[in-house]
């Protein structure tokens, strides 16, 4: 009788052992959104930028509110 205790154990184990296998899941993310600042106080410092050594000047006051979109996706 204790060998038969032993061989339903261990046929349990591996019954247990096939339940355990790592299954592969697939998930897919993405998201979207849209991005209003209405304080917008990044900036250069003075009305010229220099662009890999090309000097460009500002015109305008800077802006005080800006618009961006933003895609994310991942798996």
């Amino acid at each position: 009788s204790v060998r038969v205790s032993i061989l339903a154990f261990l046929a349990q184990l591996k019954r247990d052992e096939e339940q355990l296998n790592p299954q592969h899941d697939h998930k897919f993310n993405l998201s979207a959104g849209v991005l209003f600042d209405s304080n917008v106080n990044v900036g250069p410092s003075g009305s010229v930028v220099n662009v890999n050594g090309t000097p460009f000047t500002i015109t305008g006051g800077s802006p005080v509110s800006d618009n961006a979109l933003v895609v994310s996706g991942s798996y």
